[in-house]
């Protein structure tokens, strides 16, 4: 009882360290309650599509549980290094290792109790605020109601739980590993106080310098994925390394510069910054990669669900889009008429092309290699001039082997184009068409070839002509007959594929609404993560710097000069994970680019603009965040200087 009521004086005694610590953890503990809530939601199982949204929460509660482990052991980690004097000290006055356990028990389990309660209240206050977020985001019926989980409580309790018996074991093994002068001694330890070798320094600019070339080279877009992972592990490899050489490297060489570094302007400041960063690298690293995870996230989400409108329509240019064997159109066409008429639904629109199997390959300058297919940048179709002919309701005279070519979004700039071994005169590169189906597999772009005699170019290909017929329409109608129309064609004509425009946007509402919602979320966490990260940075180097600057005071510089000396200091050491952060989501664009392009979201100017737009949002964030930071380091400097001359000017 004795060690509990010390507990919870240290607790009251060190709010400035204690209070951000659970703040923290009650935030992990609403959100991962909110996710569990929603996932154990049994109303959204009636929605369409509801095992896409359920694993796209599943994934969310997997991705915060890892963050908040991460983040409240390396938050806990800190609070024990800036505690350390007053754990020796309860040595010194004579408690032994068990005692001073127990002590670090007791708070780790108030730490638990208390963010268990704050955080479930207001988990419980915000969840149904954000259901409501998320039933417009992906497009819930409003039929569907909030459902409180009581298994929620209980999971999310046993998961924070976890999470502080791991901490509650490594405070008591680093307590029983220490003797008392290396208690006493570990907040002076910094995070990276020795000498960082040129050789590291090298190899570490190299790696980033690697990340960065692979992200800008990559221009297969079915491999962007598995480059972009391997870009994405050399960055982060890179930006730890570069952060713990880079910047202490260039400030020692302004260091060795005489004119710079003994002007009085710049005097204290180099030395200071350098001391700071021997110190502090790896949490400034921590901070930009926290940064450029925001960044990405964000302008990636934004824009697929931005611009998942015009990725329907590419998909999809007429409500209902049906595929069949060429052989078999008339009957099928036939069919849907009749299936229509007893619906008593109209059939509008009406858009046929006949359509060749996908050539997969690489383009080139303008020669399309078929034998490259492993690297294919493009999936070829042979359309039939014919179908092609009366769907665009043109006539186009084509010569033997003279062709006319469609990319989507991109113009053919050459005017012949080589297949295998045969090249073709390319009459027209056309730019837009009335009716583009796109393939089934759209990973990657099409290329669509508009030839007189496609059944003879499948045999220059040495390849067995098969034909599909894709064919369009709308629907005139009322909702409720459309949906019946398309529920009675699908069971009655197995042998087609019959996909509509509204079935897809329920999914795409699931999937992109789901994944914006769950990438705010986490990028809520990230920005908390790095304000948390930033705080206790201050707070520690507030602390070691107190007895400093009041040695600085006494020998003559005044409070103005003090504050002038840590605004340069935030403004270098802040604000360059941030500019970092922006490097890397530009050396980012283009692969992220060519992963979007996977879905076929073409538009690189949303993108761009999005990006512009997140960067300049997160910017004020971070800039508010900073000010708020190193407010309480001036507190903490200025706490240790004598009172009577805090109004100097």
């Amino acid at each position: 009882m004795f060690l509990m009521k010390i507990s919870l004086h240290n607790l009251r005694s060190n709010k400035t360290m204690t209070l951000p610590y659970l703040i923290a953890s009650s935030i992990f503990t609403s959100f991962l309650f909110i996710l569990l809530n929603l996932y154990l939601d049994t109303s959204i199982r009636t929605m369409h599509n509801s095992s896409t949204l359920k694993n796209i929460l599943m994934l969310g509660v997997i991705l915060l549980t890892f963050l908040a482990f991460v983040f409240m052991i390396y938050a806990s980690s800190y609070l024990t290094k800036l505690r350390a004097k007053e754990l020796s000290l309860y040595s010194v006055l004579g408690m032994n290792k068990k005692q001073i356990s127990v002590l670090l028990i007791d708070e780790e389990l108030i730490f638990y109790l208390l963010s268990i309660f704050w955080g479930l209240i207001f988990g419980a206050i915000f969840s149904r605020f954000l259901f409501l977020i998320l039933q417009r985001m992906v497009g819930l019926s409003e039929k569907i109601k909030y459902i409180f989980s009581t298994p929620a409580l209980g999971i999310t309790s046993v998961v924070i739980g976890a999470i502080y018996l791991i901490i509650i074991a490594i405070s008591v093994h680093r307590v029983y590993g220490l003797n008392i002068k290396e208690l006493s001694q570990t907040q002076k330890k910094s995070e990276n106080s020795g000498k960082i070798p040129w050789l590291f320094g090298s190899i570490s600019f190299f790696t980033l310098m690697a990340g960065y070339v692979i992200a800008v080279i990559t221009k297969n877009p079915a491999t962007s994925v598995s480059r972009f992972e391997v870009a994405s592990l050399l960055v982060i490899l890179g930006i730890f390394g570069t952060f713990m050489t880079s910047d202490i490297v260039i400030l020692n060489m302004l260091k060795k510069n005489s004119k710079i570094y003994y002007n009085s302007a710049n005097f204290f400041t180099i030395a200071t910054i350098l001391h700071r960063l021997k110190r502090s690298s790896v949490a400034l690293a921590t901070i930009c990669l926290l940064c450029t995870a925001t960044l990405v996230t964000v302008t990636t989400l934004s824009c697929f669900y931005v611009g998942k409108n015009s990725l329907i329509q590419q998909w999809f240019p007429r409500q209902v889009m049906v595929t069949s064997n060429s052989k078999n159109k008339s009957s099928v066409l036939a069919g849907l008429k009749k299936a229509a008429a007893k619906d008593d639904i109209k059939l509008t629109n009406f858009s046929s092309l006949d359509m060749s199997q996908s050539i997969y390959g690489s383009l080139k300058g303008n020669f399309f290699n078929i034998d490259d297919s492993i690297n294919a940048h493009y999936q070829m179709s042979l359309v039939s001039l014919n179908s092609f002919e009366k769907s665009e309701k043109k006539k186009f005279h084509l010569k033997p082997k003279q062709v006319l070519i469609f990319i989507p979004d991109q113009k053919y700039k050459f005017n012949s184009i080589k297949i295998h071994d045969r090249v073709y005169s390319v009459k027209k590169s056309i730019q837009k068409l009335e009716f583009a189906p796109v393939n089934d597999n759209s990973i990657v772009p099409n290329i669509y070839i508009i030839s007189g005699n496609t059944a003879d170019e499948f045999n220059m290909l040495k390849m067995t002509p098969v034909f599909k017929n894709v064919s369009g329409f709308d629907l005139n109608g009322s909702s409720s007959q459309k949906d019946r129309y398309i529920k009675s064609v699908e069971s009655s004509t197995p042998a087609v594929k019959i996909a509509s425009q509204d079935t897809m946007q329920k999914v795409v509402n699931s999937l992109f609404g789901g994944l914006l919602f769950i990438g705010l979320i986490l990028s809520f966490v990230f920005i908390f993560i790095t304000a948390f990260t930033m705080y206790y940075k201050q707070i520690s180097e507030g602390f070691e710097d107190k007895s400093d600057f009041n040695v600085l005071h006494k020998l003559g510089m005044n409070i103005k000069e003090i504050r002038k000396t840590i605004n340069k200091q935030v403004i270098i050491t802040a604000f360059s994970p941030l500019i970092f952060a922006i490097i890397n989501q530009i050396f980012a664009f283009p692969i992220i680019l060519k992963i979007l392009k996977l879905l076929s979201l073409t538009n690189d100017r949303l993108f761009i603009v999005t990006g512009i737009v997140t960067s300049v949002a997160f910017l004020i964030f971070y800039t508010l965040i900073c000010l708020s930071t190193t407010h309480n380091y001036f507190v903490l400097i200025e706490g240790n200087i004598d009172k009577s001359l805090l109004g100097e000017n």
